[in-house]
């Protein structure tokens, strides 16, 4: 069985062109007949970001209870026996 997968691999990889094989560098445009491909990736342009980043940090709040000023660790209501 395995004689017979070995064969059937050798006879298509004859059937396989038999021109040598280019090696093309990462920038370079290689020309294959009818068809031409670049290695090199094509770059995206840069985006221009629509929203708008505010100077100012807003004023943080409690993630428990909402109270503005005070982390939820250090906030009296969430944490009464904190104090």
């Amino acid at each position: 069985m395995l004689v017979e997968k070995l064969e059937a691999f050798d006879n298509i990889r004859r059937s396989l062109s038999s021109r040598p094989r280019r090696y093309v560098k990462a920038s370079e445009t290689l020309y294959d007949g009818n068809q031409v491909t670049s290695r090199k990736p094509e770059l995206l342009p840069k985006r221009e970001y629509s929203h708008v980043v505010p100077n100012e940090r807003s004023r943080f709040k409690c993630y428990g209870c909402g109270r503005p000023g005070v982390m939820k660790s250090r906030c009296p209501t969430c944490n009464p026996n904190s104090s």
